[in-house]
């Protein structure tokens, strides 16, 4: 998980990015190299000055794709490249979603559409 930078945190001379405030174990971030409290400040020539920034560019990469993060770290910047994987959601998330998407197709036929506009 990331969150941005603060104003009050920049003011004790930290850069403007996304900071990586939890890692998955064994996922990509995590095999990389990344480090909680590192501060994503570009991805390979953008400048990232909000998280959603940074996820709005990881979302339009592909699984296999290869990003080079711009890392502020212990005072120091350094560059770390990260292969982008799949998202895989787990046993429970995706137990509700087909729960859902069920009861959803009962109520509305294979209607797609039925859920947003409401019939």
């Amino acid at each position: 998980s990331i969150l941005t930078v603060s104003e009050d945190v920049k003011s004790y001379g930290l850069p403007a990015g996304a900071s990586i405030q939890e890692i998955t174990e064994n996922g990509p971030a995590d095999e990389a190299g990344l480090q909680v409290n590192d501060i994503i400040t570009k991805v390979g020539d953008t400048e990232i000055t909000t998280s959603d920034e940074l996820v709005d560019i990881v979302g339009e990469a592909s699984p296999g794709d290869i990003l080079t993060l711009t890392i502020y770290r212990n005072g120091q910047t350094i560059t770390i490249d990260v292969t982008i994987g799949e998202k895989i959601t787990d046993a429970n998330q995706q137990t509700a979603v087909q729960q859902n998407t069920q009861q959803s197709n009962r109520q509305y036929g294979n209607n797609p559409w039925g859920n947003f506009f409401g019939y």
